[in-house]
């Protein structure tokens, strides 16, 4: 059996419609993983929550049904405790089966974007993710082969995090750097060398510093038109209000702009995306600023052109990863 045919036997077991020969099917398969006692030390919390919280549905309506709210024998109620052992024992048998059989094989689910490239994707969960150039989205399905709402980053990317009726939560890079937990939001998150930086578009964002920050404050909310920037070397954290958020998230619309930036601000924005180094005169450009929009492509040397012009200045690649 495949991992589908088996979550729907176990659905039909804990829901209490499943068949003799399903059960048979079923008994079959578990059989020779009763030893597994210690099976669910490693599944996440929520995951060994979610197992309780499915035997105790499952106890509750095969064994405790109306013969408990009509008053029961002596008789029937020690039947009834046998029952309970007999469907707690097997739904752990079951959760042991599944688990040791099926999440060590359940491979992690990656995207990622090649130097320039840009990428829009839509999770399993309804959430819209537009990934920037040199960049990484991934996540492991937990151990039912579903996706969790957990996703990891490296590099750049837009979220537009879908708003579900249970209220579930929303993380990212959860317990790594400064991780990310929302609900339902609009927000760019940015883990490059040395920075991860979010800036929120609308809705509202939960920051978590590591245990290892230099903020006694761990957690912060960020309103709409906020951002927090984490100096991963210094392990501290700024929270601003800049004058023109979108210029943060407009390469997603293929646009480069510049609020009164300078060279080697704008160069610092485009290094990780196109993993470029340059070499140029550095006589007179430090202090001059400009604003505009430039457009983005996936080859840097006509946003390099732009830039010589602009700067008049003459720039050259002089590295590519």
């Amino acid at each position: 059996m495949n991992l589908e045919e088996i979550n729907s036997l176990l659905d039909k077991f804990l829901s209490g419609k499943i068949s003799k020969e399903e059960k048979d099917l079923l008994d079959n398969w578990y059989q020779d993983f009763d030893s597994h006692d210690d099976i669910t030390d490693r599944m996440r919390k929520d995951e060994q929550l979610d197992i309780r919280n499915k035997m105790l549905k499952a106890i509750k309506e095969q064994a405790f049904d109306s013969k408990w709210s009509k008053g029961a024998s002596q008789k029937s109620l020690g039947q009834i405790f046998i029952r309970v052992v007999s469907v707690a024992a097997s739904l752990v048998l079951i959760a042991a089966f599944a688990y040791s059989v099926y999440y060590p094989s359940l491979k992690p689910v990656i995207y990622q974007t090649d130097l320039g490239e840009m990428l829009i994707l839509k999770l399993p969960d309804s959430t819209q993710v537009t990934l920037n150039g040199n960049s990484r989205l991934s996540y492991k399905p937990n151990w039912l082969g579903k996706f969790d709402r957990k996703v990891n980053l490296e590099g750049e990317a837009f979220f537009e995090v879908f708003h579900t009726v249970d209220h579930k939560r929303f993380t990212i890079n959860e317990k790594t750097g400064m991780g990310i937990e929302v609900y339902g939001t609009e927000f760019n998150y940015q883990v490059r060398e040395g920075v991860n930086a979010v800036a929120l578009k609308s809705g509202s964002v939960k920051i978590m510093l590591p245990d290892d920050s230099r903020e006694v404050k761990k957690e912060h909310f960020l309103k709409p038109g906020e951002m927090a920037e984490f100096d991963v070397r210094e392990r501290s954290v700024e929270i601003a209000s800049p004058g023109n958020l979108e210029s943060y998230y407009a390469w997603k619309d293929g646009k480069l702009i510049m609020d009164y930036s300078t060279l080697p601000e704008i160069i610092e924005r485009l290094r990780g995306t196109y993993g470029i180094s340059l070499s140029l005169d550095t006589s007179n450009w430090r202090e001059r600023k400009v604003s505009g929009t430039l457009p983005l492509t996936r080859d840097p040397e006509s946003l390099i052109l732009n830039l010589e012009k602009l700067f008049d200045i003459d720039i050259e690649i002089t590295e590519q990863k």
